[in-house]
Formats: structure tokens, sequence, C-alpha cells
């Protein structure tokens, strides 16, 4: 059905949209995924998608340096997509809460 593939089911809770159905991400990402968004992710291909596959630079935070957990080929995959963008700082992978909370407060205050 046409319609159904433009509209999302979703639910707003203050200003974070969640979609609710399986829908494809890189549909969600042609129509709703901005420069001045932020997608947070432990560490998803499909965080790479608005870049690779929109040429869209939304803020990208990846999650996985907080734990402990060491996966292949992630820093340089990261790394490829950090030096891709015009911005680089907007991929950004904070090692603790206190720079990921510096780094949001930081976004809070540019008003992004």
């Amino acid at each position: 059905d046409h319609r159904d593939l433009h509209s999302f089911p979703t639910r707003r809770s203050s200003d974070l949209l969640l979609d609710e159905k399986n829908k494809m991400w890189e549909m969600q990402c042609q129509g709703n995924i901005k420069d001045q968004h932020v997608i947070i992710s432990f560490f998803s291909t499909a965080a790479f998608s608005p870049k690779l596959v929109f040429n869209r630079e939304p803020i990208v935070i990846f999650l996985h340096k907080m734990i402990d957990i060491n996966l292949l080929n992630a820093d340089t995959i990261i790394d490829d997509l950090r030096t891709s963008y015009t911005d680089p700082s907007k991929v950004f992978e904070p090692t603790d809460l206190d720079s990921l909370m510096g780094y949001l407060d930081n976004l809070h205050e540019r008003q992004i």
C-alpha cells in the first residue's frame, strides 16, 4: 500500500520519535532523518545509512566504547564515517557517561 510506505505510525514523547512498526530504516532516513537529528546507537550499521545512502549528516553517537567490548573493525569503520562528514565532530564515541553527558549538554547549548 503506497500510503502505508509514507505514513509511519509513531508515538511522540517530548522530542523523541519512536517507530512502532517494522518499516525499513532506509525509508525512514529518506523522509525523516535530517542533518540536525541525533542518532544514538551501541554500534549498528543503520547509523551509517543516512550518510551512505542519502548523503545526510546527522549527529551519530556510538556507545560501544562505554563498555569493555572490542568490536572487530569498529574503530576503522567509524573513522571512515567520521572522515566522510564535513564536520567530523558530529560522529562521537564517548568512553564513559560523563563524556556522553558533556557532549549532549554541548548539543543542547548549541540548540541542535
